[in-house]
């Protein structure tokens, strides 16, 4: 909550980047993770493309399939 209450100070400031947060695979597989990050952003009136997920792990292949499911 915080980083987005960040990135919408920035672009009422004139200053819209975007902002990566670290986050684990397991974390990342969250069931509804990217929806409530997606309602999150909305409610802001910021777009999406400004909050990016950086993984802070390898997963392993049979993971991704999961981890992509999760983030679609």
């Amino acid at each position: 909550a915080r980083t987005i209450e960040m990135l919408r100070h920035l672009q009422n400031v004139g200053m819209a980047m975007s902002i990566a947060i670290n986050a684990s695979a397991k974390t990342a597989c969250t069931p509804g993770l990217a929806a409530m990050l997606s309602e999150r952003m909305q409610r802001a009136e910021l777009p999406s493309r400004l909050l990016k997920i950086e993984l802070t792990e390898d997963i392993k292949a049979a993971d991704s399939s999961r981890l992509a499911a999760a983030l679609a």
